[in-house]
């Protein structure tokens, strides 16, 4: 394995990334690790075998392609027309005979499958969606910091195209030795800032601040910003979250969290850095405690119902 040397990569190809390892710090499994147990945390990692592309990831992939890339989304994608004849079964295909519009469907499918082979097919529900999202993120316009004290006013089309974009970070976390990564989406050295993008329901400032919770971004901001700052020597002055909605008219949002929620995203990285450090150190993944533990009954239990 060659030596684990702290470094900026843009553009490294998803299977180096994403191969999994015990003794790696990544924002993904320290979520695990610290929202599920240590138990979960080596399933998650030394079972990769059993772990299959979810519908949540390949949206998301998608998503980034239509904003980040929009001209390769067209051409990454696809959508069955409406007017598509139905797709014939297994059995038409190996007719010795079929029927004349068997053949007219066989032939419809085997000329658009050769004139789309190597593309995604989605949902013409998904395809909209996500089209209509690239769309709205990249003609909003922002007032954001130039990195100078000022601002500047831009779309999000030119300030995504200003960015590196998949940027990965490499470095060893000062405090417990583990060796760490993150990949960012959007790296932008001339305005100081990195990004990140997300879909969700409610980009409102109310909504998105509970996904912020529910989603542990702010322990995300935590570990891209010390990545950032180790290797390079320099913070970003600036980590924004870019959140659009997957529903018309696709209202996007850029938001920053604020120094409440990024001590306590530092908080939740630190404590997720320490159990792996002791799981690591005892060579012991165990529940999520082992000890004895007692439990306190939720409040609600101690109230009766008026219908009990």
């Amino acid at each position: 394995m060659t030596e684990w040397v702290a470094r900026r990569v843009p553009n490294e190809p998803d299977e180096i990334y994403f191969k999994k390892q015990l003794d790696v710090a990544t924002n993904s499994g320290l979520k695990v690790i610290a929202s599920k147990s240590p138990m979960g945390y080596f399933h998650y990692i030394t079972n990769e075998d059993e772990e299959e592309t979810t519908a949540a990831q390949s949206f998301g992939r998608a998503f980034h392609t239509s904003v980040l890339e929009p001209h390769k989304f067209f051409s990454t994608y696809c959508v069955v027309p409406d007017d598509a004849p139905r797709k014939p079964t297994a059995a038409q295909w190996k007719a010795a005979k079929p029927s004349p519009q068997s053949v007219a469907d066989m032939d419809w499918w085997r000329n658009w499958m050769a004139t789309n082979q190597g593309r995604e097919i989605l949902t013409a529900k998904d395809y909209d969606m996500l089209a209509g999202m690239g769309a709205s993120a990249r003609a909003a316009v922002w007032k954001i910091p130039d990195g100078n004290g000022g601002f500047v006013t831009i779309s999000g089309g030119e300030l995504f195209d200003l960015c590196d974009k998949e940027v990965t970070y490499y470095w060893t976390d000062p405090k417990t030795g583990i060796k760490c990564k993150s990949r960012v989406d959007l790296d932008c050295p001339e305005l100081a800032f990195g990004g990140d993008l997300k879909s969700c329901m409610d980009a409102s400032p109310e909504g998105f601040a509970r996904s912020i919770t529910t989603y542990r971004y702010h322990q995300q901001h935590a570990h891209y910003c010390d990545g950032r700052k180790i290797v390079t020597g320099m913070p970003w002055k600036n980590f924004l979250f870019f959140a659009v909605e997957k529903r018309k008219p696709y209202v996007p949002g850029l938001y920053q969290v604020d120094s409440m929620g990024e001590e306590r995203g530092f908080e939740r990285r630190d404590r997720a850095m320490a159990k792996l450090s002791y799981c690591l150190t005892e060579s012991r993944w165990p529940p999520y405690r082992d000890t004895i533990t007692e439990l306190a009954l939720p409040a609600y239990e101690f109230f009766d119902s008026p219908q009990e």
